[in-house]
């Protein structure tokens, strides 16, 4: 009889376990989750949105979050969710601005920023999409808003140097990067950045200097390297040059050079490189390594 209440036992925890397992199958990952709320709720905002958000856009399938977002939208309930509302506003700008579509993204953030003036994220977002658009008057605007606020980050500065710096006007852009430091001392970005507007103000020696320091700071960083290669062109040093050149090409590889020297003609990067300096330097030496 023990025996025998025992097996009992032990096949009701068997069935129990294959239950769990099996109504666990469907929660196995954030897509199937999502699309059974989805399916259950076709009229809710939330499953659409983080279905979209918690699947698609993860995995770089930016159309298909875009479709889900846009089919949020025309319901009826996103009205009643105005955070979520203005969630997906958020990430279908983000969206836009990793596809390349600045002008689009600027358009989304505005809107936000009309419903919800004080939404941080989408004004220091919008400055980012309208800078990646060289649209730096209007960059500059925003960013003298955000840099008036009573709570100010170093990097509402630094943003704010970097406009500057692609206005060639390096030596407000300068005041702007110390203003970053003063925040937040050993600020990596602002560091590099005064380096830069240090080379724009023809002092080389001292950029050379600050440079080599941010490089060993974060040797990772290949925006380090080009800079050091572009003022030590400035400096028209060769030999400085092609240490320079050397060291690059021992760092990164080809694939990472090429990939960094692709961009250099856009404004995503928004640091003022010299294309006509650089892009020779190293692409003379790309051909060699081909």
């Amino acid at each position: 009889m023990f025996v025998m209440l025992i097996s009992f036992m032990l096949l009701l925890t068997a069935g129990s376990v294959t239950g769990t397992y099996i109504r666990n199958m469907d929660w196995a990952s954030e897509k199937t989750l999502w699309e059974d709320a989805m399916n259950k709720a076709p009229g809710r905002v939330r499953p659409l949105a983080n279905l979209a958000t918690e699947h698609y856009k993860k995995i770089g399938d930016y159309d298909k979050a875009l479709e889900l977002y846009n089919k949020a939208l025309t319901l009826k309930s996103h009205k009643q969710d105005f955070e979520k509302r203005i969630s997906i506003l958020n990430n279908t700008a983000s969206i836009w601005h990793s596809k390349g579509e600045y002008g689009k993204a600027a358009v989304i953030y505005k809107q936000i920023l009309s419903e919800v003036p004080g939404h941080i994220n989408a004004h220091y977002n919008i400055i980012l999409s309208l800078m990646a658009g060289g649209k730096w008057n209007e960059a500059l605007h925003y960013a003298d808003v955000l840099v008036s606020r009573q709570y100010i980050k170093p990097q509402y500065w630094n943003i704010r140097g970097l406009i500057l710096l692609n206005q060639e006007k390096p030596d407000q852009a300068f005041s702007d990067f110390e203003k970053a430091l003063e925040i937040k001392p050993g600020y990596w970005e602002a560091l590099f950045n005064t380096a830069v507007s240090l080379s724009m103000q023809k002092k080389y020696n001292q950029a050379d200097t600050l440079l080599n320091r941010t490089n060993k700071i974060r040797p990772e960083n290949i925006l380090n390297l080009l800079y050091l290669i572009e003022n030590s062109l400035k400096m028209n040093d060769k030999k400085l040059t092609l240490q320079y050149i050397e060291k690059l090409f021992a760092s990164f590889s080809i694939i990472e050079i090429k990939a960094v020297m692709n961009r250099l003609p856009g404004n995503d990067l928004y640091i003022p490189f010299s294309n006509k300096l650089l892009m020779p330097a190293v692409q003379q030496r790309l051909e060699k390594e081909s």
